[in-house]
Formats: structure tokens, C-alpha cells, sequence
């Protein structure tokens, strides 16, 4: 199958594709579970799942896979008896690019403005008492990511991150100055551009543990938008009230926006996270 597609893109005048796009499938019987996906393909492990998160429908799910894997599953289901249309869909995800020094683009300089002094925190020396500081790498993890718009809401982020509804989320109440939203042109969803040192966009806090997880926010964003680093300013709590931590500017182009929105757009946990408590009055969001 690979060997037909590579002979008529060059038939076609068209580049062979590169191995590492990534698609969305959309899991159907009889290639309903990941399980059974990792065995068509001859995958180590199991794809990345995602709940209610495609363009199908709020109940469907779906995986992430490579085109090599895309291929395998088209030749199987070509030779199955039950005959079934794969729905692929070619996904794109938001650039992360942190360099040696610990530099990386931030939100309220500008694009292509990169920081290095602000990327970076300071940290205790074990049995010193001397402070110094700490770099940041690309694959740092934990990290503390803030997210906005619908991407907020708690059904969302679960989708996303590919958890079972009773699993619980927790994520904090928090804020980011230096970026304003702004309404994309299918007007369901907002777009954090750079703004003014004192505009302020209300959302939620999250802490990524892994790169896997990492690598399904970045999908769900999409190559419109790309990492940066923030600020993160929790609202729910006096103790740590600030943290260094990513969110996810646009850089796609400019006249698929229009007109700015309210700070807290699309975020149903920031109005219902005041309830919750966790020890010391340290208020976390559970869902």
C-alpha cells in the first residue's frame, strides 16, 4: 500500500509524504479499541487515545498514529470480510522549542522575540543554603501548562488527555498577563495573541506530568499556535501564587480573528472551582 501511494505522488509530481505526520483515526467497529490497533499495526504499545474530542460527535473516540500505521490499517481493512470507509484526518500540533541556553518564545514580547533571564527560576542548593538557577529543558517535566477558551472546560480537557469520565482532573483557577483572546473566524473557539504588560486572560492551571500528555495538548491546539512561556498566577489560593509555566499563543494568520472577547471565555472550571478545598484553604478544581 505504501509502495502504490509513494508511485503516485511521483507520478502526481508531489514530494513523498514524511513519515512523521500524524493522523487522527477514528475508532469504528471492528477497529474499536487501541488494543486492537496496536496489534493490526505492529505497534509497541498502545496508541494515544482521545475522547470526545473529534470533529464526529461529543461520544467518539479516537487515536493518534503515524502514516506508516495509517497504511496498515488501510490494508486490513481492505482484506476484511467486514467492509468498513476509514475516517482518517491529518492532525498538526503547536510547536514547543526551548533552546541549550533555556530561551524560549513568551507571552507578551512579541513573535520571534525569545527570553532567557525570565524562562528561568531560582532553586535552593541542597545543603548550601546558596541559591542559583535553573534551566529549563525541552522535556521538562512537571510543568504547569494554563489553558483557556473552551480548551478550559472539564469535559475537554478529559477528552483530550484521553481520560475516562469518572477519572479525576484536578486543575487550579489562575490567570496570565500579557495576552488578550481574540474570536476565530468559525467563531466556536478563541485565540490568545500578544497584548499589553497589564491585560489579563482568566482559565485554568494544569500540571503535565509526561511528554505523552504534553503531546496531546499540543495536538488539540494545533500548528496555529505554538508554546510559550508565562507567568501562571493561581486565583484560588494565598500559598504559591505564582509559578513559571507554557501556554499556547497564536501564530497563525492574523485574518482568520476578529474581535476580542471576555477574559474568561469558554471556562465553566474558573466560575465553579470556588467550592472545592483542599487543606489550608489551598482550593483545588476536581473533575
Amino acid at each position: 500500500m505504501q509502495r502504490f501511494e509513494q508511485a503516485w505522488r511521483a507520478i502526481q509530481g508531489l514530494p513523498n509524504r514524511p513519515s512523521s505526520e500524524t493522523y487522527g483515526f477514528l475508532l469504528t467497529s471492528p477497529l474499536d479499541t487501541p488494543e486492537k490497533i496496536r496489534c493490526i499495526a505492529g505497534l509497541s504499545i498502545e496508541p494515544p487515545l482521545m475522547r470526545s474530542a473529534t470533529p464526529y460527535g461529543e461520544d467518539q473516540h479516537f487515536v493518534r498514529i503515524k502514516s506508516e500505521a495509517k497504511d496498515m490499517i488501510t490494508e486490513w481493512l481492505a482484506q476484511a470480510t467486514e467492509k468498513v470507509e476509514p475516517t482518517f484526518w491529518l492532525l498538526s500540533k503547536a510547536r514547543k522549542e526551548v533552546d541549550e541556553e533555556g530561551g524560549m518564545p513568551r507571552l507578551g514580547l512579541g513573535k520571534g522575540e525569545w527570553s532567557r533571564s525570565s524562562s528561568q527560576e531560582w532553586e535552593i542548593v541542597d545543603g548550601e543554603g546558596e541559591l542559583r538557577k535553573k534551566e529549563v529543558k525541552q522535556d521538562e517535566f512537571p510543568v504547569w501548562y494554563f489553558v483557556y477558551g473552551v480548551l478550559s472546560a472539564r469535559k475537554t480537557l478529559k477528552g483530550v488527555l484521553g481520560m475516562d469520565p469518572e477519572e479525576v482532573l484536578e486543575c487550579r483557577a489562575a490567570s496570565v498577563h500579557g495576552g488578550v483572546l481574540k474570536t476565530c473566524r468559525d467563531r466556536r473557539q478563541v485565540a490568545m495573541v500578544d497584548g499589553n504588560p497589564q491585560d489579563v486572560v482568566r482559565g485554568v492551571a494544569l500540571e503535565i506530568k509526561n511528554k505523552a500528555q504534553e503531546d496531546s495538548l499540543c495536538f488539540s491546539m494545533t500548528a496555529d499556535f505554538e508554546v510559550v512561556g508565562c507567568d501562571v498566577l493561581f486565583n484560588d489560593s494565598a500559598d504559591v501564587g505564582r509559578m513559571r509555566g507554557y501556554t499556547f499563543r497564536f501564530v497563525g494568520e492574523k485574518g482568520g480573528l476578529s474581535e476580542s472577547v471576555r477574559t474568561d471565555y469558554g471556562t465553566d472550571a474558573v466560575k465553579k472551582v470556588a467550592p472545592m478545598m483542599t487543606g489550608k484553604g489551598n482550593m483545588k478544581k476536581k473533575f
